[in-house]
């Protein structure tokens, strides 16, 4: 969003226009207003601290900016397609999996919050979770997997992966957004691979 101003002109003794001080100040003061506006109002979320180590995510049910297949969505079965991670990253003690769709109506939707699971594990099968993996609420405040279903055109579902510096210590069936606020601040890495239904 541009910076707006408004500029208090006065002539100075050679005859050319100057900004005065109220001037001066109002183009501070919108500045920093418009500079608020921009950082404000984007649910994409927060990007790991660290050494900017990453991680690459992938499944061998779609590539990433494929279409899902209709199996993973309310159009098929339902189920969850697998997923599978790599990169070297120090420091790891668990991961965590937040699965969401920021094309749904009026918010990013969650569709699968998972933690607590194990830094020695590189990928997740489709069926069971390994144990002592736990979920968290999705958007429909259960703790499991909701399969892609849009109302209406095409939307990006995007598979985060989290590397964390520590277990999550979140409980079962935890509020969705608020393990991902724990999840997001405990992370060192990430990684995303998008896929796309509708």
């Amino acid at each position: 969003m541009p910076a707006l101003s408004v500029v208090d002109t006065r002539r100075s003794t050679s005859g050319t226009r100057r900004p005065g001080p109220r001037g001066a100040a109002a183009v501070l003061v919108l500045g920093l207003f418009a500079a608020t506006l921009t950082a404000c109002g984007d649910d994409e979320p927060e990007q790991a601290a660290g050494s900017g180590a990453s991680l690459t995510v992938t499944s061998p049910a779609f590539k990433e900016g494929e279409r899902i297949p209709n199996q993973y969505s309310c159009r098929g079965t339902g189920e969850r397609p697998a997923l599978a991670w790599s990169g070297e990253v120090d420091g790891v003690e668990s991961y965590a999996v937040v699965v969401d769709d920021p094309d749904a109506p009026g918010f990013t939707y969650l569709h699968w919050v998972v933690f607590d699971i194990p830094a020695q594990t590189r990928e997740l099968p489709a069926g069971d979770l390994p144990d002592g993996v736990l979920e968290g609420q999705n958007s429909a405040g259960r703790s499991a997997w909701a399969p892609p279903c849009p109302p209406s055109g095409e939307h990006r579902y995007r598979f985060h992966v989290y590397a964390l510096k520590a277990r999550s210590g979140l409980a079962a069936d935890a509020e969705g957004n608020e393990a991902r606020k724990v999840i997001e601040g405990l992370a060192v890495a990430t990684g995303t691979l998008t896929g796309l239904f509708g």
